[in-house]
């Protein structure tokens, strides 16, 4: 027997029962973990082509470019024309443009609508060309007469479709007719003056005179000048001949 001094036993109350699934304290812990160790180990395993943005470019799938932003418009060179021309004879838009895809071209010629003849004034030509680098279009689309003053409406329409299959290239632009009197390194830097443009790099031989140079009025191009003039006195007579070109002239003078 107990003696009767002696401090009770402490009764021990049986409390709730755990469930079996609460009594797994530590895996329950454990899962957590676990499963972000394995999703770890499935990101380093899982190929590339799951995420493309680390592939590299070569390997990545082809996607419109982005816009470009709002920036300097070629329709300055009006400003520099009619600063040093007298008439407006000639218009010439000329790009070279990487492709991935060859039926890009065929594309582009519908939705400039070039299908049927040229209308009066224009030569046109877009042409797909295999290139040493892989193939690229070409398109050249003079504009004479009348049409040479609506140059930059034509410009913006080939920027439109060409936008819309995501290319945006350089559009080389080139305005060529006659030029006021005047001696002809004269209305060269005439017509750079008009749109503020520096960094000069005048040339003239007596006859013919060239000046280049950079302006913010009209957008940078791939070399360190974005406009050129040139004038040629004619020896028949008939005046000076004038070109301004963006980045540069393209046309012998």
């Amino acid at each position: 027997m107990r003696p009767r001094n002696a401090h009770p036993r402490p009764v021990r109350r049986a409390g709730p029962r755990l469930a079996p699934e609460q009594t797994l304290t530590r895996q329950q812990v454990s899962l957590p973990l676990l499963l972000s160790l394995a999703l770890a180990l499935a990101l380093v395993a899982a190929p590339l082509w799951a995420f493309p943005g680390l592939r590299p470019a070569a390997e990545r799938p082809r996607r419109e470019s982005a816009t470009p932003l709002p920036g300097p418009a070629l329709e300055m060179l009006n400003r520099a024309w009619e600063a040093a021309g007298d008439r407006l004879e000639q218009a010439l838009l000329f790009l070279q443009e990487p492709v991935e895809d060859p039926q890009v071209a065929e594309r582009l010629a519908a939705g400039l609508g070039w299908g049927a003849d040229a209308p009066t004034g224009e030569e046109r030509s877009l042409r797909l060309v295999d290139g040493i680098g892989g193939p690229y279009v070409e398109v050249t689309w003079r504009l004479r007469g009348e049409a040479a003053a609506r140059w930059d409406e034509r410009y913006r329409e080939l920027r439109q479709v060409l936008a819309a299959e995501g290319l945006w290239p350089q559009v080389q632009v080139e305005l060529s007719g006659r030029a006021a009197g005047g001696q002809p390194l004269a209305l060269a830097g005439a017509a750079l003056d008009a749109l503020g443009a520096r960094q000069r790099e005048p040339w003239s031989d007596g006859r013919a005179a060239s000046v280049a140079g950079y302006t913010p009025l009209l957008p940078p191009g791939p070399y360190a000048v974005n406009v050129q003039a040139a004038v040629r006195r004619d020896g028949d007579g008939d005046g000076n001949r004038l070109w301004i070109g963006w980045p540069t002239v393209r046309s012998d003078y």
